[in-house]
């Protein structure tokens, strides 16, 4: 069966890309699958507007998650992939979700080249904040989870909120929460 090719920048096709490893979630949405180490130095040209999705669930569990997404210039610092048995993430089961750790409460994305837009779905036991800082590492955006917290009882089920943050040039992004766990899941990068 012939693959069809959609036209991703005016340099080049998604199927000429990392061999086939992207599919389209809508006309405006690229998913991205991760690359194996023997594949990092692949790069891939980005032209601006593109947004994409990460494809987490294409992870190992208990992979320590860093360059997987470097051909996009994407990069963690302190991530795994964890496919959370606690019922109370509130997740499907064997899905795949970033966790902070080995320090738990937070991770960062950083980015080669400025996005404009950053979103996840982000579950947390406490409070948590996605900031977005220039490449000078000064903070440009905030934001952070609408939802209360009852701090008096442990809810069956973490509360969970998307997270996004806009800015012109963001060069890093950060997910923190004080005194908590959290996963984020579903996470989108506009450039």
């Amino acid at each position: 069966m012939e693959q069809k090719c959609r036209p991703f920048s005016n340099y080049i096709d998604v199927c000429d890309l990392m061999n086939g490893t992207m599919e389209w979630n809508s006309s405006e949405e690229l998913i991205v699958s991760p690359q194996k180490p023997k594949e990092y130095s692949e790069k891939v040209l980005i032209q601006s507007p593109q947004r994409i999705c990460l494809a987490l669930q294409q992870l190992q569990c208990f992979e320590v998650v860093e360059h997987q997404f470097q051909a996009w210039g994407i990069t963690f610092v302190n991530a795994i992939a964890l496919q959370p048995s606690n019922p109370a993430f509130g997740i499907q089961p064997n899905q795949t979700v970033l966790m902070g750790a080995p320090k738990s409460g937070w991770l960062e994305v950083h980015f080669q080249h400025p996005v404009r837009r950053v979103e996840a779905v982000v579950t947390s036991s406490r409070r948590t904040i996605l900031s977005a800082y220039n490449q000078e590492g000064h903070e440009i955006n905030r934001t952070e989870m609408a939802k209360p917290f009852n701090r008096s009882s442990t809810p069956r089920v973490l509360p969970s909120d998307q997270l996004s943050v806009q800015a012109p040039e963001i060069y890093k992004v950060t997910f923190y929460t004080f005194d908590g766990q959290l996963i984020v899941d579903q996470l989108k990068v506009e450039f």
